[in-house]
């Protein structure tokens, strides 16, 4: 089983009862699960991201500038923007042999809350939940 996947859903803020709390963050961390906040949201309307993002190891944006600033005055130490875009000619399916397979695999997680678009991205794409909310 990976690490970490025994957690609980836990009932956080910011997302209900599809998100994970302060204390899912650090049960993944003590777990050694590297934890990643990647807020697509505008900090300025959403403000959990206040409570949560000092608790991840990295934090990445789809804004820069004055939320960079209030994140290390959060305590974050590693924030970097990271814009809503793909290259498809880049970003892409790839074949891989079992040597590269070996040198470059890993489980992958990918949590996101339910909501419409969230749903209808897991359901179209390659992703297969563990478990689903609904």
């Amino acid at each position: 089983m990976p690490r970490g996947a025994g957690l609980a859903r836990r009932s956080g803020v910011g997302g209900g009862a599809n998100s994970v709390d302060r204390g899912g963050i650090a049960e993944l961390r003590h777990e050694g699960v590297h934890t990643a906040l990647w807020f697509v949201e505008d900090y300025r309307l959403f403000g959990y991201w206040r409570e949560l993002a000092p608790h991840y190891d990295a934090v990445f944006t789809i804004q820069r500038g004055e939320f960079h600033d209030a994140l290390k005055a959060s305590g974050v130490r590693h924030i970097r923007y990271l814009p809503c875009a793909a290259n498809p000619k880049i970003h892409r399916p790839l074949q891989l042999s079992p040597e590269e397979t070996r040198r470059f695999g890993g489980d992958v997680s990918f949590v996101v809350r339910v909501i419409r678009t969230g749903k209808d991205f897991l359901l179209r794409s390659r992703f297969r939940p563990l478990r689903s909310g609904k």
